[in-house]
This record gives structure tokens, C-alpha cells and sequence, in this order.
């Protein structure tokens, strides 16, 4: 709800079961105004009818109380109704009564922010005005200042919202860089660099644990022919066939990149020397069995080893490489396995 609404009057509610109080102060505030605008008169003759009038009315300004009513302590109860339960703290509160002796305890004018306790004998009276003025000047310093308040809530949401997108772009940004740092830009497989980080936690991973591991190493047979013959977009289609072929058909726990041209590598966790040469047949099977668009059949050789407690990673590597070497030596289009 906009309480600040300029166009609007002061809404006062007149709370009391006397009409004679309505009269007259209906009479003293009839040519009454203040910040240029007039005072809107409500009146309301029991507790429950004011309970009624002030939900309708959330804009109250100024609520003209009288204390007693159906009960003693009717007003005070009412005063309880709207900041407890409508939590509506905004409303100034000026409290009335034809008994003076019975004004209610400091405690409680300090606890529901009561402005002022008039006799009903100052109606008339101009401290009367005077109270009515300050109650409408502070009501209006609480809705300036909640005004701005809100104000910057919103700056603070949109500064927020704002810097939560810059997050997320910067966050996405981030692994995008991540992503290219670690995989090769031709084939989307993982490059040299992210394998050369990964295999020396997952060596640790293996002595600790005492666990088998495995590697793979092998290239294209006579690629260079490849590209001579039919281009190296051929060439390029030939590397992500075979790298789609052999993401398919590795564990997920497999470590696949590209080691260099057209030569790759799969690190294989948990697998001896027997397993890896199945696996790596296998891979040269489904290979050799694939017909690709431009090059035709193509075939490739595979080098196997397994890691040995006396390895390092640059010995790990040339001891799979040698293998390989030693496929290639062998007339292309098999496996060869290094000492286990």
C-alpha cells in the first residue's frame, strides 16, 4: 500500500461512544489543515467497530482514542489490536478520556508509541491543535523516512540482483576458460596439459591404495597419408570420428585425451595389463570396423603398459609409447604391451 499518496487527506479516526465528542471535534477540525491538506473524519463508536474501520483504512494517520468504552480498558486494548496484530506502527495514537485519573502507565505509552493523553475537556482547546499537528508531522516524518528506507532496499535488491548475474556470468565465464584450458579444441576430449595433472594423483592414488593401473597410447595409422590424399578436413573428421568411438566405449572412470596430433592416450584406474590390452583390442576392433565418410576403413595401433611401484609418470609414459613404437614396428593395426 502507498501511504504516501499526496492527493490523499489526512485520514483521522475518531474512536469514542460518546457523539457529542465526534460533534465537537468534527466542529474544532472542520476548517482545519495542515502540509495543504484537510483532515478525511472517521468515526467509530465501539472497539469493534474501530477493529472493522482500521483494516479498511490502513492509511490512518491519527486515531482520536478514548480510553473507556464497552470495557475500562477498551482503548488500551485497541492500541494492543493495531500494533500487535496489524503490526501497523505507522498510525500516531492520541489517547482521550473524561477520567483523567485513569491514564494509563508510562510502560505502556512508551511500549505502543501513544503520542499524547488528552482530557476530553481540552476539545477546544489550541494545545489540542497543537497535538494533532505534531501527530500528523511525525506521522509524516515516519512515511518519509520508510520511504526512503524502501528506496534503498530496492537499490540494495537491484545492486544485489545485479551482482548475483555478474556472479553467475563471471562463474560461467570461469568454467568456459576451464573447460578450454583442459580439453582440445578439435576433438572436445581432454588435452595433454589436464592428463599430464591428472595421472600424477591418480599414480599417488595407486600406491596408496595399492591398486592397479593402466595406460593406453595409440595413434592413427599413416594419417599423414590421410590428409595428403583427401584434405585435412578429412583429416580432422577422421579425429573426431574415433575419439566419439572410444569416448563410447571406455569406463567413465577412464582419464581419455588427446596426447598430440593424431595420437591419444586413455589412463584406466583399478585395470591390470590383461584388462587394458582387451580394452585397447577392442578399441582397435571398433576402429578398424569403422567406415568414415571421406578416408574410408582406417586403422590403429596400440601401445599398453602397467604402472609399477618403481615408476614414475615419465617412465609410465615411454614404457606405453615404446609399445606403441613396437606396434607400429610390427606392421600397424594391433596391440603390443609393455612389461607389466
Amino acid at each position: 500500500m502507498n501511504r504516501l499518496n499526496k492527493n490523499k487527506k489526512w485520514k483521522i479516526m475518531i474512536v469514542d461512544d460518546e457523539r457529542e465528542v465526534h460533534k465537537v471535534t468534527r466542529f474544532v477540525l472542520d476548517d482545519y489543515s495542515f502540509m495543504g491538506k484537510q483532515p478525511e473524519l472517521i468515526s467509530a463508536y465501539s472497539e469493534a467497530e474501530a477493529r472493522k474501520l482500521i483494516r479498511k483504512h490502513e492509511d490512518t494517520a491519527l486515531i482520536l482514542l478514548d480510553i473507556v468504552m464497552e470495557e475500562e480498558n477498551s482503548g488500551l486494548k485497541f492500541v494492543r489490536f493495531v500494533r500487535d496484530k496489524l503490526k501497523n506502527y505507522f498510525v500516531r495514537l492520541i489517547l482521550r478520556t473524561a477520567y483523567p485519573g485513569q491514564a494509563p502507565e508510562e510502560e505502556v505509552i512508551f511500549k505502543y508509541e501513544i503520542n499524547d493523553y488528552k482530557d476530553k475537556t481540552e476539545l477546544t482547546d489550541k494545545k489540542f491543535i497543537t497535538s494533532v499537528t505534531a501527530a500528523l508531522r511525525s506521522y509524516s516524518d515516519l512515511l518519509t523516512i520508510d520511504s526512503y528506507r524502501k528506496n534503498l532496499e530496492d537499490k540494495v535488491k537491484e545492486r544485489t540482483s545485479e551482482l548475483e548475474k555478474k556472479n553467475r556470468e563471471l562463474s560461467a565465464l570461469n568454467k568456459e576458460l576451464e573447460r578450454l584450458s583442459t580439453t582440445d579444441a578439435l576433438t572436445g576430449v581432454f588435452n595433454r596439459r589436464h592428463f599430464n595433472n591428472v595421472i600424477d594423483t591418480e599414480i599417488k592414488r595407486a600406491l596408496r591404495y595399492n591398486h592397479y593401473l593402466s595406460l593406453i597410447i595409440f595413434d592413427i595409422d599413416h594419417f599423414k597419408v590421410i590428409n595428403d590424399n583427401y584434405g585435412h578436413t578429412a583429416g580432422d573428421n577422421v579425429l573426431i570420428n574415433i575419439t566419439a568411438l572410444v569416448k563410447k566405449n571406455i569406463r567413465e572412470s577412464d582419464l581419455f585425451a588427446r596426447w598430440g596430433g593424431e595420437e591419444f592416450i586413455v589412463l584406466m584406474p583399478e585395470i591390470n595389463i590383461n584388462e587394458a590390452e582387451i580394452a585397447a583390442e577392442k578399441l582397435r576392433e571398433i576402429i578398424s570396423g569403422f567406415r568414415f565418410h571421406e578416408a574410408g576403413y582406417v586403422t590403429s595401433s596400440f601401445g599398453v603398459t602397467q604402472f609399477q611401484k618403481t615408476d614414475d609418470c615419465k617412465s609410465f609414459i615411454k614404457r606405453a609409447d615404446d609399445a606403441l613404437y613396437n606396434a607400429k614396428s610390427s606392421g600397424r593395426n594391433t596391440v603390443m604391451a609393455g612389461p607389466p
